[in-house]
């Protein structure tokens, strides 16, 4: 081989390392993996997450997700949009978000404990959906939490949560059956 055709050979092999280390810095997003991973368990009749797509740069150009300066993501917006499926534990990846809204849908099985890892919390609401089972202990944990709307007749709310230190939280919980006349 002339010196030529060994400088083209390593330029060549440069640029390979180059595209192969975007792609891999692309496609290696955990949030938005995360996020990919929620909405494979959702049905979405009004094709309202077409944008979620995994060839996309990252997360922050959905639509519903909003994400701060660095490219985390912040805040996801999915109230009222007619979704059904369930939760998933990778949600608990999002360490950055600040609010979970998805109220208003059909939302059913267990609240991941998994959302306890979600320490920058400041709003879960997860009202008006079908969700069942035990309230995991571990939303205790979460120190910034502010807002917390449950209406989930199957949702069993546990014996003790840990207090939140020196705050007060409101949660909504189901309402008490009204009366039966006699």
């Amino acid at each position: 081989m002339d010196r030529t055709s060994t400088l083209t050979s390593t330029f060549a092999l440069l640029r390979f390392i180059l595209v192969l280390y975007i792609f891999s810095s692309v496609y290696g997003n955990s949030e938005g993996d995360a996020l990919i991973t929620f909405k494979k368990q959702l049905s979405d009749p009004y094709n309202v997450l077409q944008s979620w797509d995994p060839s996309h740069v990252n997360p922050c150009t959905w639509f519903y997700v909003s994400c701060n300066s660095n490219g985390s993501v912040t805040r996801l917006d999915l109230w009222n949009m007619s979704l059904t499926g369930r939760l998933v534990p990778q949600l608990g990846q999002l360490t950055n978000l600040y609010y979970l809204e998805i109220s208003g849908n059909k939302i059913t099985g267990k609240i991941p404990k998994e959302l306890g890892n979600l320490k920058n919390l400041v709003s879960l609401d997860l009202y008006m959906n079908q969700l069942e089972g035990h309230i995991p202990s571990t939303l205790g944990h979460l120190q910034k939490l502010r807002y917390l709307f449950f209406n989930n007749p199957g949702l069993i709310f546990p014996l003790y949560v840990p207090p939140p230190q020196s705050r007060d939280v409101p949660v909504t919980a189901p309402a008490p059956a009204p009366a039966k006349p006699l």
